[in-house]
């Protein structure tokens, strides 16, 4: 979802850019404005032709598209670090470590991330387990 977002926001942007560039070619090669392209742009919003304003309206949705995917995304990534440390930690204590591994990988968030690169290396003792976490934190 992630992905298909940044495409087409980058084929929106880059559309974009180009009409914009293909604009000013055309402004150039016609009689120049008097104010430059920031009044051009001016009189083009109070004027509020379909043209430009489709083009304001297109930036307005894929905002909110971009607000909206993000405030979802946040509210789903929302998980009690604290309460899923625990988890692991009694299903270690248990001497249950591929629980305490499938804990973590179920769970979503960056500190089950973490928490699950540092079991899977749990056999290789303390060092390696504290590099992983380091190197995977970073």
């Amino acid at each position: 979802m992630k992905k298909l977002f940044t495409k087409a926001f980058l084929g929106v942007l880059a559309a974009g850019i180009s009409t914009v560039a293909f604009a000013q070619e055309a402004a150039e090669a016609a009689a120049p404005v008097e104010g430059g392209v920031h009044q051009a742009l001016k009189t083009k919003f109070i004027e509020g032709s379909a043209d430009f304003m489709s083009f304001v309206a297109i930036a307005l949705i894929l905002g909110l598209a971009f607000v909206l995917e993000r405030i979802i995304y946040l509210n789903l990534a929302d998980v009690n670090p604290n309460g899923m440390l625990n988890e692991i930690e009694a299903a270690l204590d248990r001497g249950d470590v591929d629980g305490a591994k499938a804990i973590a990988r179920d769970t979503r968030g960056p500190i089950a991330s973490i928490a699950y690169q540092g079991l899977m290396r749990i056999d290789q003792g303390i060092d390696v387990v504290e590099k992983s976490i380091v190197a995977y934190g970073g």
